[in-house]
């Protein structure tokens, strides 16, 4: 038995499913498995950080998208980062250095970028006693606080080979301990489709614009060939607002939850913003997704990989979706899904950093 202590955050829900995917599988090959959320770390003092962080993150990064992108653009300088680790680090370096020698991990792997900045400053105090990994959950537009300790790593893992190909030249990465795995899913959760005929459909509101979501649902609700699926996500508000307004719809359904990755072998179509954990699960189940738009800066490389890979398309015209929902023959992307997805998915992460 080893001992795993996995770093995560909860900004955005991509982080938080690949760790506890990889807790789920170690757990059941009799490791011990221990999940620190940054965001309950940062919490640990009367300021509250975490939560503040956080907050400020999901609001900020969805209602102000043009000022967000610029932010996020600054941010991916390593004078910039380093100049913000230097003032995040005297605060709370100590108590992660605590927490870390009394847990005595074999094995630490992070899911949440901002985590290995904590792992450099430790091994550069103590001796090295376990491996280190990093799960990318960026695509292709990497951003570069991923790559900013990238000596005190010792294995790299991302979803596909275009974002490895992206990882060596944007870095000059020279070590080859870059590993494609895709996004760590159970292997219960794949399916290979014959064909695609689109009838039930999920429409994730999260970050969607009013107008295009009321736009797309006047039009939808003439479809009475789709099962329209909407789901609440984080845009409560707009959701509060579209179950009371079509609220007699008879092919509508609403869900304040709906749990996507185990009901997707029953949905044809997802149509959502591209994070990185909707997307692998979607392109697990071979399901197309179209994304009318996107988190600028952090999800611009995740839309990139859908339009590089064919595997979607990004349409904002709520006329233009429908259209393509009538008469786009949708099974065409089903060979490249399978170019990309690996059942092996978490397996290959656990080898590697177990052996």
């Amino acid at each position: 038995m080893k001992k795993v202590l996995i770093l995560t955050g909860s900004y955005g829900s991509g982080h938080n499913r690949a760790a506890r995917v990889l807790e789920k599988q170690l757990i059941a090959e009799w490791n011990q498995v221990l999940i620190l959320d940054i965001v309950d770390f940062l919490n640990e003092n009367s300021m509250k950080s975490g939560n503040i962080t956080k907050s400020f993150y999901e609001d900020f990064c969805e209602k102000y998208k043009k000022v967000w992108e610029i932010t996020f653009n600054i941010i991916d300088d390593a004078t910039v980062k380093r100049f913000l680790y230097g003032i995040k680090y005297p605060i709370f370096q100590s108590r992660f250095d605590d927490f870390v020698q009394t847990y005595e991990p074999d094995v630490v792997l992070s899911v949440f970028p901002f985590w290995q900045g904590f792992i450099k400053h430790y091994l550069k105090k103590y001796e090295k006693t376990f491996k280190t990994g990093v799960f990318i959950t960026d695509s292709i537009n990497i951003h570069s606080i991923w790559y900013l300790d990238k000596d005190y790593i010792d294995y790299y893992f991302v979803i596909d080979k275009l974002t490895k190909w992206e990882f060596i030249e944007k870095f000059n990465h020279t070590k080859d301990n870059i590993i494609v795995s895709f996004f760590p899913l159970e292997s219960d959760f794949f399916l290979d489709r014959e064909e695609i005929k689109v009838k039930n459909i999920i429409l994730l509101l999260t970050s969607q614009e009013e107008n295009f979501i009321l736009d797309l649902l006047e039009i939808l609700k003439t479809r009475k060939e789709f099962n329209i699926n909407i789901l609440a996500g984080r845009n409560k508000v707009l959701f509060s607002y579209v179950s009371q307004f079509y609220t007699d719809i008879d092919n509508f359904k609403f869900y304040p939850f709906f749990d996507i990755k185990s009901e997707l072998k029953n949905i044809d179509l997802v149509i959502s913003k591209p994070g990185w954990a909707i997307i692998s699960e979607c392109i697990a189940n071979d399901v197309p997704v179209i994304i009318p738009t996107f988190i600028a800066g952090q999800e611009e490389g995740n839309k990139l990989l859908v339009e590089l890979g064919e595997v979607w398309f990004f349409e904002p015209d709520a006329k233009k979706i429908d259209f393509a929902l009538r008469y786009l023959d949708f099974s065409k992307f089903i060979p490249n899904f399978r170019k990309i997805k690996n059942k092996d998915s978490t397996k290959i992460i656990i080898d590697t950093l177990m052996n």
